[in-house]
């Protein structure tokens, strides 16, 4: 079994609207919507379950019925950080998933997702345990010590861009979660996490169209790609 597990406990400061991001509407659809649809359409996804941010559960709930989102298992509270958000939705999954099975932890505010990109993240995670979805970077990538001067410029064609979903075996992540759980928690993604532990992480394919929509710029963008005319430059 294939399980999404969308990600949608964040409160969106950074677009300047009042409303958490991944409850906006464009052309009359919350932005986790057009996410779950994408979950929704891949015949290679078995359910979905969302985790919500506090006082935003019955409005979910109320809009996947609304849009036919019928593979929407749960609606779990998200908490106070991102990890412990994956963790309870991850520990809402402990009576009912197999160790084999593969959980998809996706960003609800990266709704244009491909379907050949769940695809491959589910392909590359039943080869290697665990698949981190990615894009090589084409821009020149620095570091800088104090936000206003560049002391470094990394080696490009090293240098990836990680995006969502994070694909691995139900098992694993759980002992990855309960690991880190006993620690207080991480501030990395699963993927960071297993790294740091010395895990291998395969990278599965990307997309220029998954990118997540954090800035208000970003919610243009989106607007202006669910347009067919856009689809002829951006893949």
């Amino acid at each position: 079994m294939n399980i999404a597990v969308i990600i949608a406990g964040g409160s969106g400061k950074r677009t300047n609207q009042d409303i958490p991001k991944q409850f906006m509407c464009v052309e009359n659809k919350p932005i986790i919507i057009y996410t779950m649809e994408a979950f929704q359409r891949c015949q290679a996804v078995d359910s979905i379950v969302a985790v919500c941010l506090d006082g935003w559960t019955t409005v979910l709930e109320a809009y996947a019925h609304q849009f036919g989102i019928t593979k929407l298992e749960q609606v779990v509270l998200g908490g106070a950080t991102r990890f412990d958000s994956v963790y309870n939705g991850l520990n809402c999954l402990r009576d009912r998933a197999a160790p084999d099975d593969i959980v998809l932890l996706h960003d609800a505010n990266r709704p244009l997702i491909p379907e050949d990109c769940i695809e491959d993240s589910i392909r590359m995670a039943r080869l290697h345990g665990c698949a981190l979805t990615a894009l090589p970077s084409f821009d020149s990538i620095y570091h800088t010590s104090d936000g206003a001067f560049p002391d470094a410029n990394a080696v490009r064609e090293e240098l990836y861009r990680g995006q969502s979903p994070e694909s691995i075996t139900f098992g694993k992540a759980m002992d990855f979660y309960d690991h880190y759980a006993g620690k207080g928690g991480s501030n990395k993604p699963l993927c960071g996490m297993m790294l740091e532990l010395g895990e291998t992480v395969a990278f599965s394919k990307g997309s220029y169209r998954n990118f997540k929509i954090t800035t208000a710029e970003d919610f243009e963008l989106f607007q202006a790609l669910l347009h067919p005319a856009a689809n002829l430059w951006i893949k």
